[in-house]
């Protein structure tokens, strides 16, 4: 951090506060905040990061939502889920007006979203938000890229609130053999792996729903 805000102070010095690089190191060093979990300095130089590329870009230049999703995480780390969701919406919209439909940002844009669709009036939104995200990643990756499994993580655990077992079971297996097929052991996989021992609580013959 101590190297991060040295160089954002001298660039600040030097190329002014509405320079696009000074812009790019303030992201840099609200990331750096966030990982040791210094959500106030992180929220204050991601909001930098944001004024700075809103003066110079308009929504058509990467860096543009780039930046706002960095801004978008900073409020999420910081339990305001809310401001969270409305950048990712307004994200998700710019990708949809200016990227093509099966552009790799854009399934990464839907399951962002997604992920904050937390109420149950929701649900259904997330579900088809996650489903899109994974035709993209196939499109794209093939069946087995870790997006993939992350989505069909995500989609299982929204089953599994709404106790449709042999959906969530379903979604579970998928993500379980695609983390094992990358050889990838993480929190994602332990998730599936916790889960699918939940269902087989539930079903203790062989883990299968009726």
């Amino acid at each position: 951090i101590s190297l991060q805000k040295d160089s954002y102070d001298n660039l600040l010095a030097l190329l002014g506060s509405d320079h696009e690089i000074v812009a790019i190191t303030a992201n840099n060093l609200g990331l750096s905040y966030a990982y040791n979990k210094d959500h106030k300095n992180s929220l204050k130089y991601h909001k930098i990061a944001v004024s700075i590329i809103e003066s110079v870009y308009d929504e058509n230049h990467p860096e543009f939502s780039v930046t706002k999703s960095g801004l978008a995480n900073a409020y999420r780390n910081a339990g305001q889920d809310e401001k969270a969701k409305l950048i990712l919406k307004e994200v998700l919209d710019i990708g949809k007006r200016n990227l093509p439909e099966n552009h790799p940002t854009m399934a990464r844009r839907l399951s962002n979203y997604a992920s904050l669709c937390t109420l149950e009036s929701e649900s259904e939104t997330a579900k088809d938000l996650y489903l899109e995200a994974i035709r993209i990643d196939v499109y794209n990756y093939g069946n087995n890229n870790p997006n993939v499994a992350t989505c069909h993580l995500n989609l299982g655990c929204l089953f599994f609130q709404q106790k449709n077992w042999e959906m969530a079971f379903s979604h579970f297996t998928n993500a379980k053999e695609i983390y094992q097929y990358n050889n990838i052991v993480n929190e994602f996989s332990a998730s599936t792996n916790y889960y699918l021992q939940k269902l087989n609580e539930f079903y203790p013959k062989d883990g299968k729903p009726n």
